[in-house]
């Protein structure tokens, strides 16, 4: 039991370092470029402004008026004290700086409000968001009123903590669609050969889900169900990981 503990630590600790790590990296340009990944660094070419203009403003394409837009978005979010998310970022209080000192600048503004914007619309992102327990559907069928539903949703503190504290929903999508977004980039952009990765045989990647992420999953008959990691890992009939 101490072994397992110790070893739930290390990989939360990990986890962290490698959502800090992505934040760091995103700072340094445009979120939207870092997570297209279509070079290893083109988000550092311009800040985020132009792309979050266009990449985030959803529109009518039968009147052409405005859905939904950033800022908009950004506005609808009430977050619950719960939450113990700060107010100005999204980010978990447990990581901004303003928790030390409210007179703080954060240092990761602008990245939670693209990352959840982005993530509703990507089959991953959208099943992330229905495993924490939301229906993302809802935001392509009602549209504004989805969108709404969605920021108050996001708000929201989550029942389970992150890494021993408590936390917002849209704190756990952003932690879960960076894990997502930067397992990407390493298999795009990494050779192999300055950093190796250990395969376990029983653990399917997201690239090995080639189906409609919005739908249950299944796998010659064996239910599929999404872990924290970014994987997903094959059960019984009854719910039971196979070994």
């Amino acid at each position: 039991m101490i072994a397992a503990g110790t070893e739930q630590v290390r990989q939360c600790e990990l986890e962290k370092e490698m959502i800090e790590d992505a934040m760091n990296e995103i700072e340094l340009g445009c979120v939207i470029c870092w997570m297209k990944s279509e070079e290893r660094n083109s988000h550092l070419e311009h800040g985020g402004k132009e792309c979050e203009a266009q990449g985030l403003t959803i529109t009518d394409e039968a009147n052409e008026t405005t859905i939904i837009d950033a800022d908009t978005f950004r506005k609808q979010i009430k977050y619950a004290k719960a939450s113990k998310t700060c107010k100005k970022c999204g980010i978990s209080q447990k990581m901004c700086n303003t928790r030390q000192d409210a007179k703080q600048k954060c240092q990761w503004p602008g990245i939670a409000i693209p990352v959840l914007m982005t993530a509703i619309r990507d089959p991953i992102g959208r099943n992330i968001i229905r495993q924490a327990g939301f229906e993302a559907k809802q935001v392509v069928e009602e549209e504004k009123e989805g969108w709404k539903v969605y920021a108050v949703w996001c708000g929201q503190a989550r029942g389970r903590r992150l890494w021993g504290e408590m936390v917002s929903n849209s704190m756990w999508v952003v932690k879960e669609f960076l894990v997502y977004k930067s397992g990407e980039r390493i298999r795009q952009f990494d050779d192999g050969e300055d950093e190796q990765v250990e395969v376990n045989d029983d653990t399917l990647s997201f690239e090995d889900l080639d189906m409609d992420m919005d739908l249950d999953l299944d796998l010659h008959g064996d239910t599929l169900i999404l872990i924290d990691s970014g994987t997903v890992k094959p059960t019984d009939p009854e719910g039971r990981e196979q070994q």
